[in-house]
């Protein structure tokens, strides 16, 4: 059936992206942890265009497998992979259900990595404003004496020039 070596192709593709966009996922991780805020923006960038790229790829898988659906009797309510899968003949099956596990793993560490990298992200920012605020907060002492003889309580100034 030439829809499903289509819809194994589109696999493939969605695959290798993913694969693709893990390796960055992990790349991104060291570059939090490096601080290169340089390089967050690029890769950044770069997953912004690999998942319009997977989005495309969806919208033809899911046309795909509601094709052949059609074509085997099942309803667009009970179009998925697993049920194509079950009701294809086994010749035509095994390569989707390879694809299928793969994209299915790889989309599982995909989600552990980003929720890693949030995480990283996250502390990240918090240790940037508590720095800034042990810094907009630091008190100077005056060693001036004052009129009584005694040093004379001391003032909050900041690193920082404020105008308002």
């Amino acid at each position: 059936m030439q829809e499903v070596d289509s819809l194994v192709e589109v696999l493939k593709q969605q695959s290798d992206i993913y694969d693709y966009l893990l390796a960055k996922s992990k790349e991104k991780t060291d570059i939090i942890v490096n601080g290169k805020v340089d390089e967050l923006d690029k890769i950044t960038k770069l997953e912004k265009t690999l998942l319009s790229d997977i989005a495309k790829l969806e919208r033809e898988r899911e046309t795909l497998v509601n094709k052949i659906a059609g074509e085997i009797g099942i309803s667009p309510e009970q179009a998925t992979m697993s049920e194509l899968i079950r009701r294809l003949d086994k010749n035509e099956t095994g390569k989707l259900e390879v694809l299928r596990k793969r994209v299915s793993e790889v989309l599982k560490e995909l989600k552990r990595i980003n929720e890693l990298n949030s995480i990283l992200i996250k502390n990240s920012l918090e240790y940037a404003e508590f720095s800034l605020n042990i810094l907009s907060a630091a008190r100077v002492t005056d060693n001036n004496y004052g009129n009584s003889g005694k040093v004379s309580g001391s003032k909050n100034r900041s690193f920082f020039d404020v105008k308002l």
